[in-house]
Formats: C-alpha cells, sequence, structure tokens
C-alpha cells in the first residue's frame, strides 16, 4: 500500500516544481530530518520567493496530515538555477561547486514516512519561462534521448539519489514523479525492482531500458489526463513515424531547434533529405484517421495495449474531465494540478485476471462418475458372463461359446477404453485444484513480456 494518497502525490509532485530557497535549505541543513510540514510553515515567511500559485501550493500541502508528517532529508538540485529565481546564483555556492556537466536540470526531494520508508519525489522537464539557463536543454533530453530511447542526462543522477536513499530508509522505497519525471521513475523501477511508484502525464519509458522482471516486483500506478499533450502526440503518431520523422535528428539540431538558432535549423533545412529519408513511411492518411475519427480514449488504449516500444507497466488510469465543456487544451491537461482532486478514471488493465466458470464443473464431475460407476458393475457382470461362458465344457457348444465369448471380450475391451473416463474425472478434478495457483503464476510470467509480445498475445 501506498503510504501517500494519489492526491497528496501529485501535491508533492508539484511541490518538487519549486527552488527551495536558500533560507529554507539553512534550516533544513541545521535540523536533523526536519519536519516537512514545519519547512512549509517556514516557506509561507518567504513568499517573496514564491509564485501566488506555488504559495497556495504550500497552504493546500499543509491541509494533508500525510505530507506533514513526512521527514524532509534530501535535497538534490541539478537545475541551471539553484536555490530560487530571485537570487543571484553567480554567487550561489551550491552552484559554484558543481561542474558544468553537472546541470543537467534533474531536481529531487527525499523524505521518510514516520515509519521509516523512503519518498522520493522527482521534478519534471520545466515551463519554458526563459529564467532556467538550461530549461530548453531539459526539454531537449526529454524528447531526444527518452522518445528515441537513448540514454538521459538525468539517469546517473537519479541513480544515485535512489541508492542514497534507499539507504537512508526502510521499506519499499515509494517513487513520485510528474511528465520527464515519470520517465525517470519508471527507469528507477525497471533498474532496481521492488518498489512503489506513483507517476502523473508520464513520458513513457522506451523498451530500451525496460527490464520486465523487476518491472513485475513493483506495485506502479499511472495517472494520465485526458488530453494530454504527451499521451496526444503518442497517440497521434506510431513509433515508426516518431522514428521517422526525428529518427535521423542529432542531440545538436534539437538544441537548435529548442533555442531557434537560425543558423543550426537552416543546417537541418539543407539536410532534410538525409534527415526525413524515411518520411515516405508515414501515412497522412492513418494520421488523419486517427485525429478524425478517433477519440482520445481509443487512441490513447491503443497506444498502451498495441506498441512495444513505450512501455506503460502496473495500472494505468485514464482520468476524464467531468463535462466537455471542462476540457483544457493539451498544455493545459498536462499540469499535475489536474490530479489534485480525483475526478471519474478508466483503468486499463495489460493483463486481466483469467477468469474461469467452475460453477458447472462439481455437476460434470458427479455425472462422470456415476457413469463410471455403471461402466464398473458392467465390467463385473460381463467378466462373470466370460467366465461362465468359458466354464461350459459342453462340446456341442463349442463354437456357440466361442462365438459368444468373443463377443463378450470384445465389449470388455470396449469398455476398458470407455473407462478411461476416469482418467478424465481425475483430470477434470485436477485442473480445478490447481487452476487458480497456476493462473497466478501465469500472470506474473505475462507481465514480464512486452505489451504487444506475440506470447503475450497467445497467453
Amino acid at each position: 500500500m501506498n503510504p501517500l494518497s494519489t492526491t497528496d502525490s501529485a501535491l508533492l509532485s508539484d511541490f518538487t516544481y519549486i527552488d527551495l530557497p536558500s533560507q529554507i535549505q539553512d534550516y533544513m541543513a541545521d535540523v536533523e530530518n526536519p519536519n516537512l510540514g514545519n519547512i512549509l510553515d517556514n516557506m509561507l515567511a518567504y513568499q517573496e520567493y514564491l509564485t501566488e500559485g506555488q504559495v497556495e501550493l504550500v497552504k493546500q500541502m499543509l491541509q494533508s496530515p500525510d505530507i506533514c508528517a513526512l521527514s524532509f532529508v534530501k535535497y538534490s538540485n541539478y537545475d541551471g538555477i539553484v536555490g530560487n529565481n530571485k537570487e543571484d546564483n553567480e554567487d550561489n555556492p551550491e552552484k559554484n561547486n558543481k561542474a558544468a556537466s553537472d546541470f543537467t536540470g534533474f531536481v529531487a526531494m527525499g523524505f521518510l514516512t514516520p515509519s521509516g520508508e523512503p519518498v522520493m519525489a522527482i521534478r519534471g522537464s520545466e515551463p519554458l519561462t526563459g529564467i532556467g539557463v538550461n530549461e530548453s536543454d531539459d526539454w531537449v533530453d526529454n524528447f531526444y534521448a527518452m522518445m528515441l530511447g537513448k540514454r538521459s542526462d538525468q539517469y546517473d543522477q537519479a541513480e544515485h539519489f535512489f541508492e542514497e536513499m534507499k539507504d537512508m530508509g526502510s521499506g519499499k522505497p515509494f517513487l513520485l514523479g510528474h511528465s520527464k519525471a515519470g520517465n525517470i521513475v519508471l527507469y528507477l523501477a525497471s533498474l532496481y525492482g521492488h518498489c512503489n511508484a506513483e507517476i502523473f502525464n508520464p513520458m513513457p519509458l522506451h523498451s530500451n531500458f525496460a527490464n520486465y522482471d523487476n518491472l513485475s516486483t513493483c506495485a506502479i500506478t499511472t495517472n494520465v489526463q485526458e488530453n494530454d499533450f504527451i499521451s496526444l502526440a503518442l497517440g497521434f503518431f506510431t513509433p515508426d513515424e516518431i522514428e521517422a520523422l526525428i529518427g535521423n535528428l542529432s542531440k545538436e539540431d534539437f538544441v537548435a531547434i529548442m533555442h531557434l538558432d537560425a543558423d543550426g535549423i537552416y543546417d537541418i533545412y539543407k539536410r532534410r533529405k538525409e534527415i526525413f529519408a524515411d518520411i515516405d513511411e508515414i501515412s497522412i492518411k492513418d494520421i488523419y484517421h486517427r485525429w478524425k475519427h478517433m477519440s482520445f480514449e481509443d487512441r490513447f488504449e491503443g497506444l498502451v495495449r498495441d506498441n512495444d516500444t513505450y512501455v506503460y507497466p502496473g495500472e494505468v488510469h485514464l482520468q476524464f474531465y467531468d463535462t466537455p465543456d471542462d476540457k483544457e487544451g493539451p498544455f493545459s491537461a498536462h499540469g499535475v494540478d489536474n490530479f489534485y482532486d480525483g475526478k471519474d478514471h478508466k483503468t486499463i488493465s495489460f493483463f486481466p485476471t483469467i477468469e474461469v466458470d467452475f460453477s458447472h464443473n462439481d455437476e460434470i464431475i458427479r455425472e462422470l462418475r456415476n457413469i463410471n460407476n455403471a461402466l464398473d458393475n458392467l465390467d463385473y457382470d460381463l467378466n462373470s458372463l466370460l467366465r461362465n461362458i468359458i466354464v461350459d465344457y459342453n462340446p456341442f457348444n463349442l463354437i456357440h461359446n466361442l462365438v459368444n465369448g468373443g463377443t463378450v471380450l470384445l465389449s470388455d475391451l470396449y469398455i476398458e477404453r470407455s473407462r478411461t473416463i476416469d482418467k478424465a474425472v481425475n483430470w477434470l478434478e485436477f485442473a480445478e485444484s490447481q487452476f487458480d495457483s497456476n493462473e497466478t503464476l501465469l500472470c506474473d510470467r505475462v507481465h514480464q513480456l512486452p505489451p504487444n509480445n506475440s506470447s503475450s498475445r497467445s497467453l
């Protein structure tokens, strides 16, 4: 069972987008295992460093006893801006102690529950506000690395953070993340196994990094909001189409596009025939059909079930807007605040439990036993009759006895053959007694296979 509700998990995931003021970091350094509730109270004293929305988030978090009971034990910030956006980052000692290559955009917060379970909340890609030094590079990593199955620049720092937090606590780690961070959470679950996780509108894990054995040991809940732009894009285009569109772009090409670098974009234009050599494989007709004739729900379910490139392990919840009028644009739908209050959702199960109706099995077994008993009695009578015929030594009845004896013997053999019904009864009893345990084993094994694996479909 997860230590936090979905609402609390969403709030804590959103909290990771706040760059903690240096005063709060100093307070954390002076107090052993500082209480998160106290930290949230202290943050309200520094509202000038927070946006209006961040202040409301802190106030909402203070309403949750489970959040306030956490101990805030670790803070890692490898973003281009350290501390908060209003401080002079050039003189920030934490920033100056890091190499330029360390600034990947990775930010994570580590907590311990009152019972000692480690909780890790990881930040996703930040909005392109122009404030952060490397925000565009963060998005390049998101779409270039994660979407194309290349290693993210943040994976190494995530591994280090996970290992430190695991050593600090006890029990199964609980991982949280939104958007790009959802991908990092899935990467850690796939790498280490034996953890719980709740993620929101994630960039799914590429199959290049999927260890299905480890993922099968994790309890993962994925929450996707209707109309979310990541799921929307991945639903419009198949993995092969995505590869044809952007697979031949280099990381430098992505950087040029994100920075709107005219020279870089012109260089891409000059190499367009090389870069888009596989563009003919894309069917505009198919894409139009998905857009015009399929709902977001249909496209998303197709994405979850029918591709072997993007992995959505565990239980997937597709959350709907209350009414069509409530629907927001794809970028608004992507926000983690959509999960503050639980809306109606549909659970998409990759490998549903196999259900077999045994209600008539007992009745069939009883009937087969009755038939088998009747055949046993008949077999006994035929054996007795055969013995009586054979012991009739009247020479005048010899031929008659041989004919009758052969007939009886043939009937006896047929009955012996028919008595394989007895084996059928035994098999049915065995199948019924073993099916439940084998069903669980089978489902566990299927969970280790990619969603559209041919073995998975046949099972």
